[in-house]
């Protein structure tokens, strides 16, 4: 998490084990086309092009005071208004999404100059109920959240073409993209057609 959430979990004490039921909102972003990437590549190049995008995209969720949930083989899953409540959380994470697609283009020349592959990412945020908290055994416990709003964060984000970002309605009203396109969707574990935007 960012040094500024660290600081009031301090002084708060506000993460308690166990679990509790909040609003929050997450944002997927994942690599397109990554299969074929790593088989093409050597490992020592898949890890390091791999690393610098982890390290751009992390850069930008703790900027915009949003936590790292996980990395999950190239997706990063990043949480608004938890562990700690943050006042227009929904308008934060698409200001987020906005600056990692920048800042993605940015490492894009990056890559290029060093003669490494570039890399392309789709982003999908929702907003809603979910249970947040630490999770896991005796030996080993993570901080993590639980709930339809990822999966349904997760699903769009699957369906987001290079430097799109496609948005439930809910976070769509609560953004400043208002160019953004209305779609109707259909993804996986929904037997209903999902209204989202794309931007």
């Amino acid at each position: 998490v960012s040094p500024h959430v660290i600081s009031q979990l301090l002084e708060t004490k506000n993460l308690k084990l166990g679990g509790k039921k909040q609003e929050v909102t997450i944002l997927f972003s994942d690599l397109r086309e990554f299969t074929p990437f790593s088989e093409k590549n050597p490992p020592e190049v898949v890890v390091k092009v791999l690393n610098k995008y982890y390290e751009a995209a992390t850069k930008v969720i703790l900027e915009h005071d949003g936590t790292v949930d996980k990395f999950i083989g190239d997706a990063v899953m990043a949480v608004f208004n938890a562990p700690l409540e943050q006042v227009g959380h929904v308008k934060k994470s698409v200001e987020c999404a906005v600056a990692m697609r920048k800042a993605f283009a940015g490492l894009n020349k990056e890559l290029k100059k060093e003669g490494l592959p570039e890399i392309g990412v789709g982003i999908g945020i929702a907003t809603g109920i979910a249970v947040t908290g630490n999770v896991g055994s005796k030996q080993a416990v993570s901080y993590t959240v639980i709930g339809d709003v990822v999966n349904t964060a997760s699903r769009i984000q699957s369906i987001a073409t290079h430097g799109e970002i496609v948005m439930t309605e809910k976070v769509f009203k609560q953004s400043d993209l208002h160019k953004a396109k209305k779609r109707k969707v259909k993804v996986k574990g929904k037997e209903k057609e999902l209204v989202v935007y794309v931007a």
